[in-house]
């Protein structure tokens, strides 16, 4: 027994170097999209910061070279361990991550591929303090004009989101259009028929004795004429509601749609689970969206079609096959539409399910459930408040 406990904890702490290793190396993948450091329950800094992004020249043709310089304002003495930095459509489709990173320092930043792109977000390789870096980015296209994003981190309990700088295209010729249209989404929500579970639409309920408006949290599904699915949620939260299809009752390798509130700003978010967190996608392909937050609750309808791909995790997801469903629910950090961790265990269902029909689902949860999904993310955030 002695022996089996000792190679529990080896394996443990081989598992805690390896998650180490890639913070200590720069943000993961997850961060693409959030550009949010997850530094167990920080909140972003409010103040004014004292790093800024600069772009030489300001405006743009397809395949020049723009100086992208990240920096602390003269006279402070701040200097920045992490960083992150993206360039984006000013208007339209704000989310795809355009162009390319062709030259940065290496002693102190690296690159990512994020969604199908090559070399499009910067970021830190290491905690070394810096004034300054400065990197090289080329697009290949017009794509009108251009806001690049950045993200400073001073130390583990002070960072900056959402500095940015603006690059003008030199002309409107040639525009690249984007791949798809971001999904309208409105807070006007009409109400869930929870009435018509088990008859026109199948449902997950939790608690077990729950029917819909009662529950801490429920969804129903439908399939449409088209072939499309249009799904219902609902929870007792203040930040986000999740549905993730799996192929076990665990997490990883899951597709997940999220909606977020916070204030009056609702968001739509589709993600891609690898484990235990979320790389976030882009949300082409969702219609129909209706998000609002009301009497403590967050209450969501989306629409999406039966097929979906995962450009970070290159897999495809057909609604036509049964998976399990499963549900969780939490906060978002303040001011952002960046989720937290959920505050109970996922609820799983029972069995798979066949969004076709129109059966009533009641969860499985385990104390095995809660322990797998909570211990990887707590030793991660621990280790990772040593390097920065």
């Amino acid at each position: 027994m002695e022996k089996q406990h000792a190679m529990m904890l080896m394996l443990l702490f081989v598992t805690v170097l390896g998650r180490v290793d890639g913070y200590a190396q720069g943000p993961p993948t997850s961060t693409c999209l959030t550009q949010f450091p997850k530094h167990k329950n920080t909140e972003k800094q409010t103040g004014t910061p004292p790093f800024r992004i600069e772009v030489d020249p300001q405006t743009y043709e397809p395949t020049q070279t723009i100086s992208v310089n990240l920096e602390a304002l003269p006279n402070v003495n701040n200097q920045f361990k992490g960083v992150l930095v993206s360039a984006h459509r000013k208007t339209g489709n704000t989310e795809e991550i355009l162009g390319s990173f062709t030259k940065v320092p290496i002693e102190k930043i690296k690159t990512l591929d994020c969604l199908d792109g090559r070399k499009n977000v910067a970021i830190h390789s290491n905690s070394n303090p810096v004034d300054a870096v400065a990197l090289e980015w080329v697009s290949p296209f017009n794509y009108g004009d251009i806001e690049f994003r950045a993200t400073f981190v001073e130390n583990f309990t002070r960072f900056w989101t959402g500095l940015s700088a603006d690059l003008r295209a030199e002309n409107n010729n040639g525009l690249q259009l984007p791949d798809y249209t971001l999904p309208a989404t409105s807070n006007i929500f009409t109400s869930i028929q929870w009435s018509d579970c088990g008859k026109t639409r199948g449902c997950f309920f939790h608690p077990e004795s729950c029917t819909g408006e009662n529950c801490d949290v429920a969804m129903t599904y439908m399939k449409n004429t088209e072939g499309s699915y249009t799904f219902e949620l609902m929870a007792k939260a203040e930040g986000y509601v999740a549905v993730a299809f799996s192929k076990d009752k665990k997490m990883g390798e899951d597709e997940a749609a999220l909606c977020t509130a916070d204030g009056g700003r609702v968001t739509i978010q589709h993600g891609y689970n690898p484990g235990h967190y979320v790389d976030r996608q882009y949300t082409k392909g969702f219609s129909d969206i209706q998000i609002r937050q009301a009497d403590g609750k967050i209450l969501c309808r989306f629409t999406r079609p039966k097929f979906t791909s995962m450009l970070m995790g290159r897999k495809w997801f057909n609604l036509t096959e049964p998976w399990y469903l499963q549900m969780a629910w939490g906060y978002t950090f303040i001011g952002t539409d960046v989720i937290g961790k959920h505050t109970e265990a996922p609820i799983i269902t029972d069995e798979m399910v066949k969004l076709s029909e129109f059966k009533i689902h009641r969860p499985t949860i385990s104390s095995s459930a809660r322990v797998t999904t909570s211990l990887p993310l707590f030793i991660s955030v621990f280790v990772f408040s040593m390097y920065i």
